[in-house]
């Protein structure tokens, strides 16, 4: 059975496959980043997801990427612009723990968390890879991975320092 695209056509094999490639690609040269341990990455039915530590990509209450952090968005760009076939779409998401933030600059989570994923987006942009394809989403704390708190309402730090984080998911169109 041929897999079907959006226009209900079949899909070139050798565009899907550039796409895994450049999936299995990028999966390799992510592991040998010196920020490696700051980066968990999955493959999903509709690409890769990209877990990005956010401890280890900003500042504390800030949204500027990290100069020793750059290196691993440009191997994650490279892999993606060497892909021939320009048949996925980016979504980098930005997620906060639950403790409230209140800047001149970030008035709330959800700021900062927009401000994160929106300063990946122009970094990639930057780096080449086309706009039009990426999109940019701050889910604040509303989608943690663990309890930012115990039954007792005291802080679980471990869990809020994971909770903390972006996410680029790279998926077929």
């Amino acid at each position: 059975i041929e897999a079907l695209g959006s226009e209900g056509e079949p899909v070139p094999k050798d565009k899907s496959e550039s796409f895994d490639n450049a999936i299995k690609d990028m999966s390799k040269e992510l592991k040998k980043s010196s920020e490696a341990r700051e980066i968990e990455t999955k493959r999903t039915p509709e690409g890769i997801e990209i877990e990005l530590n956010s401890n280890a990509m900003y500042e504390n209450g800030k949204a500027t990427i990290r100069r020793s952090f750059k290196p691993v968005l440009r191997a994650i760009a490279r892999e993606l612009l060497q892909t021939k076939k320009r048949g996925y779409e980016i979504r980098i998401e930005g997620h906060t723990d639950d403790v409230p933030i209140n800047s001149f600059r970030y008035p709330s989570n959800w700021e900062l968390s927009a401000a994160r994923a929106t300063k990946v987006v122009r970094y990639f942009s930057y780096l080449g890879l086309d706009p039009g394809i990426m999109n940019a989403i701050a889910y604040a704390d509303t989608r943690p991975k663990l309890p930012n708190r115990n039954e007792k309402g005291l802080a679980i730090n471990k869990n809020q320092k994971k909770n903390r984080r972006v996410v680029i998911r790279v998926e077929r169109r």
